[in-house]
């Protein structure tokens, strides 16, 4: 540590930035290969990298193609059930060699989520009962090893790990808290990060670790709904993706309640 309160590890950081632009940079050579073969693939994939971006793309596809919004909304879950899964797995990879049980609890509150997403998805897929739609539009990502997003990625873990030693050394897990739900908002993967780096030094528990991440995870539910309304500004589509996604937020919180008050 270079500083008295022991928040700012730069070998930490630095390993930290590493491993996550390695599986970014693979999700990303994956999405190249292979998403362009149809909007499902595309979203699956690119949620794995950055589900806004998905979401971006789905409402200006049906801002040119007003047939799309029959598989939008199963594209939108498909590309949610992804950034969910991604964002246990880079928890898991910081956080399971020091503390197996946070990494359990993450999965025992994230899994639901992900089986909820993927069901409503199907359900959606054959009540629409299209087929795949090509894409015609490349997703708006930059290559993980890009120069400007290693370094906005380090930006931001850096500031997050920061104001999280800050706001948890005045304010508590309370403090600590609302700095992981803050930072979900521009990166849930950057506080996915964060939260197993903490975990990884025994600073928090694993049932407050798994509220963080639902917590965080859910921040980027409501995100990807907000932004397809921004994108189409059609009401009735906004309210039908906050009804589908409402059981994923409602199935994450009564499990983790219920891991909390049985205990981990």
């Amino acid at each position: 540590y270079i500083d008295p309160w022991r928040l700012v590890n730069p070998r930490s950081i630095w390993f930290t930035v590493t491993v996550v632009s390695a599986l970014s940079f693979l999700n990303y050579v994956l999405l190249r290969l292979f998403g362009m073969k149809g909007m499902r693939y595309s979203a699956i994939l690119g949620g794995l990298v950055n589900s806004a971006a998905v979401s971006i793309l789905l409402g200006e596809q049906l801002k040119g193609d007003p047939d799309a919004a029959e598989t939008l909304p199963s594209n939108l879950l498909l590309a949610d059930c992804s950034m969910i899964f991604r964002n246990g797995m880079l928890m898991a990879i910081f956080s399971w060699p020091a503390e197996p049980a946070a990494s359990i609890a993450t999965l025992l509150v994230l899994g639901p989520m992900m089986v909820t997403a993927a069901l409503l998805s199907l359900l959606s897929l054959l009540h629409t009962a299209k087929k795949n739609q090509p894409s015609s539009h490349p997703l708006p990502l930059r290559s993980p090893l890009d120069l400007r997003s290693v370094l906005r990625f380090s930006a931001l873990f850096f500031s997050l790990t920061v104001l999280s030693g800050v706001g948890q050394r005045f304010f508590g897990e309370i403090g600590f808290l609302a700095i992981v739900v803050i930072g979900a908002l521009a990166s849930a993967a950057s506080s996915a990060v964060l939260l197993g780096m903490q975990v990884q030094r025994h600073l928090l528990p694993p049932g407050t670790a798994a509220m963080a991440l639902f917590l965080a995870s859910g921040v980027g539910l409501v995100e990807n709904v907000v932004i397809v309304y921004l994108v189409t500004r059609k009401p009735a589509l906004g309210l039908r993706l906050s009804l589908l996604t409402l059981p994923i937020l409602l199935t994450g919180g009564l499990t983790l309640a219920a891991g909390l008050v049985f205990g981990w």
